[in-house]
Order: C-alpha cells, then sequence, then structure tokens
C-alpha cells in the first residue's frame, strides 16, 4: 500500500493531474473551443477606409455642385410703400408759356411749377419727401421731386404735378413737352393747350435676399417703368395744362438667391455619411458572421481540433481512495 502511495504520489503521476483536471473541465458539453478566435480587424479596417473614401468623394461632389449651381430667381408682389420714396427729375421745354397768376399763390405770377403734395397725417409713410407745397420748384427748367405712393384717385391733390398756367398767348397748336427722368426710366410726355394728362409709374425691385426692403439691408435695386399714359380731360381754372404723375401700389419684386447655400452642403453632407456608415457596417457584419460560422464548421469537422482527454489511473485512484476512507484526496490541484 505504501508502494502504491508512493507511486500515486510520485513527480510524474501528480503533474499529470492537474492538467486532466483543467482540460475535463474546459472540455464540457456546453463549452467546446473553435480552431481560433475569430481575427475580424482587417474587415473593420477595410470598412473603415471605405467610409471615408465614400465620405471624401461625396463631399467633393456636394461642394462642386454649390460652385456650380445656377442662380434661382423668384417672382412676387408686394406693397410699394415698402421700399421707400423716388427722386424724379423734370425738364420743362414750353416756349409758349407766360407768366401768369397762380392760382397756388395769388400774389406771385409763374410760368409753371413742380410740386408735390403728402399730408403727414394722411400720408405718414412719405414723411421724408417733405410737406406739400412748400417743396414747390417754380419756372425752373430743371427741377426733382419726390415720388410716393398716395392714392389710386387721381382727383387727389397728392403725388407730383406739374402745372404750366398760360399757354393761350402762341395760338393754335401750343406745346409743351415735359421728360420725366428716374431710375431706369425716362418719358417724354407732349402737353398742349388745355391738356391734362396723368403718367402711372410701376417699380421693380431686384435683390438678392429675401425681406430686404432698402439697400442698407441687402443688395437692393429699383427701377420705374410706364404702367400708363392717360389723358383725363381738361384742365379747369387756368389757360394751361396739367401733369400728374403717380406710383402704382404694387410692386413686382424679383429675388435673386443662391441655388445652394452652405447650410445645404453641410446637411447634405451630414446625412451621407450617416447612411455610408450604416451600410458599410451592415455590410462588415455580414462578412464577420460568415467568418465566424466558417471558422466554427472547420473546428468541429476537424478531428485534429477536438478535445483530448488523457488516461487516468483508475486503480490507483480507487486503492488510494479505499486506503483513505476520511476523504483525503491524494492529488491536490
Amino acid at each position: 500500500l505504501a508502494q502504491r502511495c508512493a507511486s500515486c504520489r510520485s513527480p510524474q503521476f501528480r503533474c499529470s493531474m492537474p492538467a486532466w483536471k483543467n482540460t475535463v473541465s474546459q472540455h464540457t458539453f456546453f463549452r467546446r473551443p473553435l480552431l481560433q478566435d475569430v481575427q475580424s480587424h482587417g474587415l473593420h479596417a477595410g470598412g473603415t477606409i471605405l467610409a471615408i473614401v465614400l465620405v471624401l468623394a461625396y463631399c467633393v461632389n456636394a461642394v462642386f455642385l454649390w460652385a456650380t449651381a445656377p442662380i434661382v430667381e423668384t417672382y412676387s408682389a408686394g406693397d410699394v410703400r415698402n421700399f421707400g420714396i423716388l427722386d424724379l427729375s423734370f425738364n420743362i421745354s414750353c416756349p409758349s408759356c407766360v407768366p401768369f397768376q397762380s392760382p397756388e399763390n395769388n400774389s406771385v405770377q409763374e410760368q409753371f411749377r413742380v410740386w408735390h403734395g403728402y399730408k403727414p397725417s394722411d400720408f405718414p409713410h412719405c414723411a421724408a419727401a417733405g410737406a406739400a407745397e412748400d417743396l414747390a420748384v417754380v419756372d425752373e427748367s430743371v427741377s426733382v421731386a419726390s415720388l410716393c405712393y398716395s392714392s389710386d384717385d387721381i382727383s387727389e391733390r397728392s403725388g407730383i404735378v406739374v402745372s404750366l398756367w398760360n399757354m393761350s398767348t402762341g395760338g393754335q397748336g401750343n406745346r409743351a413737352n415735359v421728360v420725366v427722368t428716374g431710375p431706369s426710366l425716362a418719358v417724354n410726355t407732349p402737353l398742349e393747350f388745355w391738356h391734362e394728362k396723368t403718367l402711372l409709374l410701376g417699380m421693380n425691385v431686384f435683390r438678392d435676399r429675401e425681406d430686404c426692403t432698402s439697400a442698407d439691408q441687402c443688395d437692393l435695386k429699383r427701377e420705374l417703368y410706364l404702367g400708363s399714359m392717360q389723358y383725363d380731360g381738361r384742365v379747369a381754372g387756368w389757360p394751361g395744362a396739367k401733369l400728374n404723375i403717380r406710383l402704382l401700389r404694387s410692386a413686382h419684386i424679383y429675388t435673386r438667391t443662391p441655388g445652394q447655400t452652405l447650410w445645404d452642403v453641410f446637411g447634405a453632407v451630414g446625412g451621407a455619411y450617416g447612411l455610408i456608415v450604416s451600410l458599410v457596417g451592415v455590410v462588415v457584419h455580414c462578412f464577420e458572421s460568415r467568418e465566424s460560422t466558417d471558422k466554427a464548421r472547420i473546428s468541429a469537422n476537424d478531428p485534429a481540433h477536438q478535445p483530448q482527454r488523457q488516461s487516468v489511473p483508475v486503480m490507483a485512484v480507487a486503492a488510494d481512495t479505499a486506503a483513505n476512507p476520511d476523504g483525503y484526496d491524494p492529488f491536490p490541484i
């Protein structure tokens, strides 16, 4: 027995026991080792490089489209009062005009008068133009007056008025010419004895930003065009002629903006980045799953990679157990 116990406790036998127990504990029914760990570092690196290349390519394309995007012009109509007042110049030629007792100023004789009338109480948006007849220009062949929207009713004493008081001394066929000049506009209006005419001028607004109403806020340009020239009949009260200038209520607004902005580029690149990363991640995951499946199948079918159990001297263990009924373990681990 002592000899058997000595053989059981021999270094060769004791060294073999831990390896046997360790092998048995690792290779249970629920824990079967694979051939080797799945190595997916290459897949992740390749996916990262592919994602970076695709994002950079999309960035270059987005910047190119932004740089070459055509200008977009939109049209709208708005209240002309939002765009301030305009100065018009007048060049009056009236060879047959003679001084006349002006109905506007009974103490002074005038040949003609250019004036504008905007009462602050009635037209507060025209306050910058000045007060009514006080700014009249008398007997000046070249003069300037401010045009502001006042009313659609031409019978009202507002807007700009050119009055030629007396054209009756030159005989029949008396004529005068009034040239009205403004931004991108020049209109020659012939006036004859007793004529009263009205020019209706419209405004075009060109700007490069929405909600911009002045040149201080954006690149804004105002232009005038001739809406209509109409004959209103005969003047009343003097033997001359009269020309009324009014501004139409609605302005034609043309807004020119870039087809794309930098914010559009940032948004497009951010969305493309998220989509590209998601798609590349799905592809990498599919390859990882396939690689894991293939290696698991190889490990299961290859006998060389099946878990090996070491032989254990059963008789020696039984004898030692009988000799030590108190549960002594001859193989301490």
